[in-house]
């Protein structure tokens, strides 16, 4: 079982691998933070507005730096859900 603790490490690095720029960078280990042990996460954009305190517009720039697949609309399924639930 991967940990959170994991997942924040792996972002921070991601952060300098990918060149992110700060805006990025905070997205993205504020996902880490939701990542289950598979590493997936998929909190809301409002979610992401209310932990970052960044706009949608500005939510959806950082979402599509390039650390991960690309941002999937609104009518996009969902990961298949865990054995707990945790999608």
């Amino acid at each position: 079982m991967v940990s959170r603790r994991n997942h924040a490490a792996w972002a921070r690095g991601a952060v300098a691998e990918y060149n992110l720029d700060p805006t990025a960078g905070h997205i993205l280990l504020v996902l880490a933070t939701y990542a289950n042990h598979e590493g997936w996460a998929w909190p809301g954009r409002s979610t992401l507005m209310t932990d970052t305190g960044y706009s949608r517009p500005t939510i959806d720039r950082g979402l599509s730096a390039g650390f991960g697949p690309p941002v999937p609309s609104s009518t996009s399924p969902r990961p298949p859900a865990g054995p707990h639930g945790t999608g």
